[in-house]
């Protein structure tokens, strides 16, 4: 059980690193310097264009890229699954015993 929570954290880390530290994502698209000089052009880019860019380029997806997101999906569905059974469903049992709840059949 712990062995499986040390692995999984291993794991999220150095996705965490991959995806999260190599550029900044949060900074606005750059504005051209031509477009600052026409005083006309008051419209506002696409929203879609504040997106960061895939972590794989087209031909990388095609050659396997879509096969490392499935596994990070997967993977995200296995850390969920500990977290709720470890600690949400325990949680929860607690809290029904401290204030003495009883379950209702309907």
């Amino acid at each position: 059980m712990i062995r499986r929570q040390y692995v999984l954290i291993v794991l999220f880390t150095i996705i965490f690193q991959i995806f999260f530290s190599t550029t900044n994502t949060l900074s606005l698209n750059e504005i051209k310097s031509n477009e600052l000089t026409t005083s006309t052009n008051k419209c506002e880019s696409a929203s879609i264009d504040e997106f960061p860019p895939l972590f794989f380029t087209d031909e990388q997806c095609r050659r396997g890229g879509i096969l490392v997101y499935i596994i990070l999906i997967l993977y995200s569905f296995a850390a969920i699954e500990i977290v709720c059974d470890d600690y949400f469903a325990s949680a929860l049992e607690r809290i029904s015993c401290n204030f003495d709840l009883t379950p209702v059949y309907i």
